[in-house]
């Protein structure tokens, strides 16, 4: 009967003389911050209030703005008397308005967006108001149809008063989705510039 080794006594011999292999570590890189998933996250009211106080830091520059842009239309086109320029002046302060509209909104939500990253970049607060002009150049096809066909609806609501409802009907529910849509699309731009 043989004798049973014991573990230290134990040889392995390779018979093809090659080292054995070896296990190699791999490496996975991973976010400075790690999201987390667990449980519930009691800073969120928190976060709420500062965004709710950036948003109306942000909001008193543009209100002034949109306020001075309108004022300042309406004046001079009240007081020249020419229709023309007066609308001119008035669509020129409402492109101030929208920007500032937008800028409100894009703002906070650049803001948002940085926290959440764990690079930390920040939009700062003049590119933000650039990043309102240029959604609203982008769009600018689209939105302005919507207010042609309003326009056109407001002035043939006298004369033909079925088509004139049609339209402003159907400029009503193009800012609708316009304005719903923007949200969105905020969000997204920003997310691709930052």
């Amino acid at each position: 009967m043989e004798e049973e080794k014991s573990d230290s006594e134990l040889v392995f011999v390779n018979e093809n003389m090659e080292p054995a292999p070896q296990s190699t570590p791999i490496l996975v890189e991973q976010d400075a911050m790690p999201i987390n998933n667990r449980g519930l996250d009691f800073t969120a009211g928190l976060s709420i209030l500062k965004y709710g106080a950036v948003t109306i830091l942000a909001m008193i520059p543009a209100i002034l703005l949109i306020i001075i842009a309108m004022t300042i239309a309406f004046v001079i086109g009240s007081a020249s008397n020419q229709p023309i320029l007066l609308g001119l002046l008035l669509i020129i302060a409402g492109f101030v308005a929208v920007v500032g509209s937008i800028q409100i909104m894009v703002y906070p939500v650049s803001m948002a967006l940085a926290d959440g990253k764990a690079d930390g970049l920040r939009m700062n607060y003049m590119a933000t108001w650039k990043a309102s002009a240029e959604m609203i150049i982008e769009t600018i096809a689209v939105f302005g149809s919507i207010l042609v066909i309003l326009l056109l609806g407001a002035i043939s609501i006298e004369s033909v008063p079925v088509l004139g409802g049609l339209l402003l009907t159907v400029g009503f529910f193009g800012i609708f989705l316009f304005q719903i849509g923007l949200v969105p699309y905020v969000v997204k731009k920003i997310a691709a510039q930052m």
